[in-house]
């Protein structure tokens, strides 16, 4: 496609897409730089190629890929497919206020959708809120009940806030509906030695 096509970027974003699937970081960021390049106006490249920045550790680079959409105009195009990648490029790289302004619009678009207060919380834990991330969490856990990362979450907020028999019965779902997880098991056994 990429030959018969040498001007369309759509190739060149599906390839670089399929390169990621496979762990082919680097390919996949060439193929996804061309498909911008030849795209600039495409939001969607720009979230992938922000994306694939972040997993390459290159932070100031995603952040530079990411200006575009500090006007809410920038948002307004988006699924929330998209806007749910955006929301994760913006938390990997530790900015907070993006993340939450992202979920607002993701929120106006399915406010059903118990992922948004699960990724609020996250955002929340990062600015040092605990209240409002333990509300979030809360409210995730409201909209979906088999929700483990919510109730991890939670538990580890009421663990440093030593409210610890409530830290073991969210961790306690934690772990029953994720039970390979390890860092379920191991903070449930944080707060069960502190328990005694």
């Amino acid at each position: 496609a990429k030959q018969a096509m040498p001007l369309d970027p759509r190739p060149y974003f599906y390839c670089g897409m399929a390169l990621a699937q496979e762990g082919r970081l680097p390919a996949a960021a060439g193929e996804i730089s061309e498909a911008v390049y030849m795209a600039k106006a495409e939001p969607e490249y720009r979230i992938f190629q922000a994306h694939l920045f972040v997993l390459l550790k290159q932070n100031q680079a995603a952040e530079k890929t990411l200006e575009m959409f500090q006007d809410a105009r920038g948002l307004r195009q988006l699924s929330p497919a998209w806007l749910r990648l955006l929301a994760d490029d913006y938390y990997r790289l530790g900015m907070a206020g993006d993340t939450l302004r992202v979920l607002d619009r993701w929120a106006e678009l399915d406010p059903k959708d118990a992922r948004i207060d699960l990724y609020r919380g996250q955002a929340y834990v990062l600015e040092g809120q605990s209240d409002k991330a333990l509300e979030s969490f809360q409210s995730s856990i409201a909209k979906s009940d088999l929700n483990p990362l919510a109730y991890f979450e939670m538990g580890k907020i009421l663990y440093a806030k030593n409210q610890l028999p409530a830290a073991k019965q969210a961790l306690l779902k934690a772990v029953s509906e994720d039970r390979n997880n390890p860092e379920y098991i191991s903070e449930l056994a944080l707060v069960d030695l502190s328990m005694n």
